[in-house]
Order: structure tokens, then C-alpha cells, then sequence
């Protein structure tokens, strides 16, 4: 098993890379990957849970010695997960390009400045047009990004439900349209079993989104989104069954930005 979305101090993780590496030691990971966030808003300004520019070349530089320190004992990838604003992606692969990351998880925060999952407060203060926008507004960035083509993994394709609110409008075709840039890109889906400790109690995708994104033959890689070492690999066995049960076979792994795909026993 490997596990490449797992965050740090670096950004709102609560241990250091060193204690996450540790742990997926102990855990038995082949692969170990840190994937601290690196989010540039429109304007140039970060969120307090990402790093900045200024942390960029510390927090590489530091993936760079555990690599070598944990050698022989897991494989360390140098990761990263960004916000995609169009307005942004630019400097944000400007930025990154210097450092060689193994990966780019692209992801969805934010719809305009609404904070996709900050708090439930946020959804309940919307009205149910409101809510519903939002999740509309949300699956277009998230074409957007992957039409775009500049990450390697989708994060969470479908974080906006995590607090229980799935909306009232019928995203199919909005899944369907994200899904087939996916492919069209050459990207991986991941299945993020964070979502399954959250309100909405279940991976995120959806049953019904993998389901498709199956049929469309997307790579998938399984990740726990941990912020806590004891997460690394929280209910990898069930994501592992639910995708034999799908007749997946292999996962999609990564190095320097290449696809590598895995098969489950790795």
C-alpha cells in the first residue's frame, strides 16, 4: 500500500513530515508521500492553512533529506496540493517547476471567496439556491482544472458535500463532463477516504462517481487525506475491497510527474 495525500506543519497538518514518514514506516507503506498545501489566491495572497513562497524551498529541501534519511525503508514522494484558480496556475506551476515534485494533487477550496470546507456553519448560513450555486460553481472549476491539465491527481472531486449537504440539483452531467476531462487529460482520480470520517460519510467520490470513473478506465489512486500520523492509511482495506469489487486491479502511482501504475498487491 502507498499513500501520497497526507499533510504537515508545513500547512494544517499537526506533525512533521518526519513523524508522517515515520509513521507510514510502521504502517508499512511502499510509498510515503507528503502533499503540504500550497494555495495562491487571486491577488497573490495564501490562506493561513498554506504554505507561501517563502516555505517553498525549507519544506522541499526537507522531503529531499528524508528521501535519503528513510531509504530502504519507504519510498518518500515529493508531493504538493494546490488550489487551482485560472488566475493563478501559472506562477503557481512557475513556482513549483525548480523543486521536481513527484506529484501536483489539484484541488477545490474555494468558489469565489465561499470556503468550500471550512465549517457547516458556512453551508447552513446559505439559502438553498444559495447552496445549490455554489455546488454548480464548484463542478465547473473542477472541469476547469481538469480540462487545464496541470495537476496529476483530482483531490476529493466531490468535497463539497463533506458537510452533508449533497445539494438539490442533479450533478450528473456535471460528473460526467469532470470525469471525461479527467481522462481526456491523462489525469488520476483519487479516492479519498477522508470524506468517510466527515457528515458525509462516505469516500469521496461517491459510490456513483467511481462507478463512472471506472467505466471510463481513470487511473485511481487511494489516499487518506491524514493531517495526524495515525491516519496515513485509515480504511485503505475497505477502499482496496470496493475497488476489486469494481474489478480494479491496479493503482496509479507516481514519479517526477509520470503515471506509474501499481498493481494492489504493491
Amino acid at each position: 500500500m502507498f499513500s501520497y495525500h497526507n499533510h504537515s506543519v508545513f500547512s494544517d497538518g499537526s506533525a512533521a513530515p518526519e513523524q508522517m514518514i515515520a509513521a507510514g514506516v510502521r504502517a508499512g507503506l511502499t510509498e510515503t508521500g507528503m502533499s503540504d498545501h500550497y494555495s495562491v489566491l487571486p491577488g497573490g495572497s495564501f490562506p493561513g492553512w498554506s504554505m507561501t513562497d517563502s516555505s517553498l524551498g525549507e519544506y522541499f529541501s526537507c522531503l529531499d533529506a528524508l528521501k535519503e534519511k528513510y531509504s530502504g525503508e519507504t519510498i518518500v514522494r515529493k508531493g504538493v496540493e494546490i488550489d487551482f484558480f485560472p488566475e493563478t496556475i501559472d506562477a503557481v506551476c512557475g513556482s513549483l517547476e525548480p523543486f521536481s515534485p513527484d506529484y501536483i494533487i489539484g484541488s477545490v477550496h474555494f468558489w469565489g471567496d465561499f470556503p468550500i470546507d471550512d465549517t457547516a456553519e458556512k453551508w447552513t448560513a446559505l439559502s438553498p439556491e444559495e447552496a445549490d450555486c455554489v455546488i454548480e460553481g464548484y463542478w465547473k472549476k473542477i472541469i476547469a482544472m481538469a480540462e487545464d491539465g496541470r495537476v496529476d491527481i483530482v483531490g476529493h472531486i466531490d468535497l463539497y458535500k463533506k458537510f452533508g449537504r449533497f445539494g438539490r440539483i442533479d450533478t450528473g452531467a456535471f460528473e460526467d463532463t469532470a470525469l471525461e476531462a479527467v481522462r481526456d487529460s491523462g489525469l488520476a482520480l483519487e479516492i479519498n477516504t477522508a470524506g468517510f470520517y466527515k457528515p458525509a460519510g462516505e469516500f469521496y467520490p461517491s459510490l456513483s462517481v467511481l462507478r463512472k470513473a471506472v467505466r471510463l478506465e481513470i487511473p485511481v489512486v487511494v489516499n487518506s487525506d491524514a493531517h495526524h500520523p495515525a491516519h496515513l492509511r485509515r480504511s485503505f482495506p475497505e477502499a482496496y475491497k470496493l475497488l476489486e469489487g469494481l474489478g480494479v486491479s491496479r493503482l496509479a502511482g507516481f514519479e517526477g510527474r509520470r503515471m506509474v501504475m501499481r498493481g494492489l498487491d504493491y
